[in-house]
């Protein structure tokens, strides 16, 4: 009797270790809680940022009604007429040309997007199947899509969307079938991310297995999120959504990885599940700061809450890793959005529990409970304009980035409209806009809210245009 019991002892101390390490790796999260994201069926096109009904409105404010004005001059200065283009041959394989030659296609190709998506023809529709093909060609088995290819995966799945909706007899069947296994093999390109764990651990930035340390700031730690990664997930998940792979879709946007898991310690090369994804759209939400932050706000731009001020990675008072990190979420939150994650734009992890000092919070007033993350990145946004830049001594014109007319899509609220509103051609002359920012603004119409507006006071309206000091 002693043996036996001495024996259930043991083994259900083993029972209960086992359980322990689980519960501090985290417990897979259930999928779908926000709403299942699909892929795009083959009658549902277009519906990758847009759908048919919002692309009909989209075609009176500016065809017919010339209204807003800023929808209209964006249109008419920046997108009428425009075609696609395909990627240099050969396309370098070298940092950082073959980053600048993704660019320059994936932001040409935002225009190519808009304009033939408002004034389709058969040409158009020919240059988007040589720009797909173009890809093809340079990277037959897919390519990740990140920051450092250029996020082509923004722009090249949304030209593919619209094709297909409008001259869908441009490719043949056997085409439309090669172009979706592409379209599987880009997306799968960048899950080793997630999966090569003892291979690619320092992209976990974890204390045990990395080169740099998860970090705390606002009293939350998670592991380090650069933009780069925000971009492979964005480029994932739209390459995921045209190639009719269900696994794919999920992988990128709602993998289950557990949800509490903001730090990688405790990870092994198979917990959690291989299917999960540290780096999905839930989990980049999930690491927003109490205040709005992200990961590049405090790393890489240095943001300093005691004096309200950054240390700019960029040498330049006009571009912030704050933005670059957090618009790649926003495009992908669009996506989401079309194929059945409804509410995206709710996602929150009850931020208050982190006991963030009042101090970091623009103006100083903590946001209400359970403030959705996104709304919270836009808020934070808007209030940090003219902060100052410790690296050159001026004004940062960081907070007057147009990717705010997102936010003024979905969100009820007064400063994210005021935001947006005020920060139209702050660039000034077109050849001074930078690559990311300006066709953000196409992206807040047709404004369809769906998030009520919280009770946060507004901030006082802001000049257009603040002169840097």
């Amino acid at each position: 009797m002693k043996q036996r019991l001495i024996s259930g002892i043991i083994g259900l101390a083993v029972v209960v270790s086992a359980y322990q390490a689980h519960v501090l790796a985290g417990v897979p999260a259930v999928k779908g809680k926000w709403g299942k994201v699909v892929p795009i069926a083959d009658d549902n096109h277009p519906n990758l940022y847009y759908n048919q009904s919002e692309i009909d409105e989209l075609r009176k404010m500016i065809l017919v009604d010339k209204s807003p004005r800023e929808l209209v001059d964006h249109y008419n200065t920046w997108c009428k007429g425009v075609e696609a283009i395909e990627i240099v041959h050969p396309w370098p394989r070298i940092h950082p040309e073959h980053m600048l030659e993704g660019r320059k296609v994936m932001k040409h190709n935002i225009y190519a997007a808009i304009s033939y998506m408002i004034e389709p023809t058969r040409a158009k529709a020919n240059k988007i199947k040589t720009c797909i093909y173009g890809f093809i060609k340079e990277a037959p088995d897919g390519t990740n899509g990140d920051h450092g290819t250029g996020t082509v995966g923004l722009s090249t799945p949304w030209l593919y969307d619209l094709a297909l909706a409008y001259h869908p007899d441009t490719f043949s069947v056997s085409e439309k079938k090669e172009i979706r296994n592409w379209f599987k093999k880009c997306a799968e390109a960048g899950r080793y991310l997630s999966i090569d764990r003892t291979k690619n651990g320092s992209l976990y930035s974890t204390s045990s297995k990395g080169d740099a340390p998860p970090f705390t700031r606002e009293g939350k730690t998670i592991s380090y999120k650069p933009n780069w990664f925000s971009g492979a997930m964005l480029s994932g998940l739209c390459s995921a959504l045209l190639s009719g792979d269900q696994a794919a879709v999920d992988f990128w946007a709602d993998s289950g990885w557990p949800h509490d898991m903001l730090v990688s310690d405790g990870f092994t090369d198979t917990w959690p599940p291989l299917t999960c994804n540290m780096y999905d759209l839930v989990m980049h939400i999930k690491a927003i700061f109490p205040s709005g932050a992200n990961s590049d706000t405090y790393t890489r731009d240095s943001f300093r809450p005691s004096d309200w001020s950054v240390h700019c990675s960029y040498d330049s008072d006009k571009q912030s890793y704050h933005d670059a990190q957090a618009q790649y979420i926003l495009w992908a939150a669009e996506a989401a959005y079309h194929n059945g994650m409804t509410r995206v734009f709710e996602i929150s992890d009850d931020y208050t529990k982190y006991k963030t000092p009042s101090n970091v919070f623009p103006g100083g007033k903590p946001y209400p409970d359970n403030t959705p993350g996104l709304l919270r990145h836009h808020l934070f946004t808007v209030g940090i304009r003219d902060i100052k830049n410790r690296r050159t001594g001026n004004k940062h014109l960081m907070g007057w980035e147009q990717p705010t007319w997102m936010g003024y899509r979905r969100y009820d609220n007064a400063t994210v409209i005021n935001g947006a509103q005020t920060s139209y051609n702050i660039w000034g002359a077109k050849a001074n806009v930078m690559w990311r920012n300006n066709h953000a603004l196409h992206m807040g119409f047709p404004q369809k809210v769906v998030y009520s507006n919280t009770p946060y006071p507004p901030l006082p309206a802001a000049q257009n245009n603040p002169a840097q000091k």
